[in-house]
């Protein structure tokens, strides 16, 4: 694939593979900042019907692996996740965090889509700023879709409430493994992906954004051309959980990439 391709496939799809080619979201700051922000390039508008403004975009979408393909099938990432379950509701944004931790570290759903549905409310979306998605069942057939899910990993390393006030919680997590262009698996080099989720009055996830360790052309560069991520001027990998929980702690993990002049 050239990198012309991979770019506008990137963009094309919710979530980490859009990082490829450095969409890197404002933040939740003040609420649902970016979920009013700019037209996307892409309004996915079911799991089955996706709709496009840029018509290249949607001819390259056709590199993903078919919607009714193994994740639907008995066995598949998906099978077991119940869409029509009924919701749970947590008031307390403490509790809500908690079992969010502990779905994640059992299911990995950033990079499965085998999510808890019951955590979600009826009006979940995710936006960033060329993709905008609604619904958990768009969402996690997409990202079960996009993951190889041989390779591919969302290991948590903290979830906690970031903000009270605007009932936002932060998810830390490693993404490693390999994302899905046709027969193509394209591995990812490490990173780490800092994940709000803001919960509406009854503790249900309502929006989800994302935001990336290291800058979108590091990632996409060192997918593309995996002996460049040795060159002076890239990141290094992500180091295995237990450090960056141990960084995490101490508060030492940066949640935003450095600027192209260094600051």
């Amino acid at each position: 694939l050239t990198v012309a391709a991979l770019a506008c496939a990137a963009a094309a799809h919710p979530g980490r593979l859009g990082a490829l080619v450095g969409a890197r979201p404002a933040g939740l700051s003040r609420r649902f900042r970016t979920c009013t922000g700019r037209p996307a390039a892409r309004v996915w508008a079911g799991p089955d019907r996706p709709e496009y403004e840029n018509p290249l975009v949607g001819a390259l979408s056709a590199l993903l692996p078919s919607a009714k393909g193994p994740e639907r099938t008995a066995g598949g990432p998906l099978a077991s996740v119940d869409f029509d379950a009924p919701k749970a509701p947590e008031k307390d944004l403490d509790k809500a965090a908690d079992r969010l931790r502990r779905g994640l570290e059992a299911r990995e759903w950033f990079v499965t889509g085998n999510i808890m549905p019951e955590l979600f409310s009826r009006n979940f979306r995710f936006k960033d700023p060329d993709v905008s998605l609604e619904g958990v069942r768009a969402y996690a057939e997409g990202v079960s879709r996009l993951f190889d899910q041989g390779t591919s990993r969302a290991e948590i390393v903290a979830c906690r409430v970031a903000d009270r006030a605007a009932r936002r919680i932060l998810v830390v997590w490693r993404l490693s493994g390999a994302v899905c262009l046709g027969p193509a698996r394209v591995r990812l080099k490490p990173y780490v992906v800092f994940t709000d989720l803001v919960c509406d009055a009854d503790g249900l996830v309502e929006a989800q954004e994302d935001r990336f360790s290291i800058p979108g052309w590091d990632i996409l560069l060192s997918a593309l051309f995996p002996f460049a991520a040795a060159l002076p001027g890239f990141a290094a990998p992500a180091p295995p959980l237990e450090e960056l929980i141990a960084l995490e702690r101490a508060g030492q993990l940066r949640e935003e990439p450095a600027s192209a002049d260094g600051a």
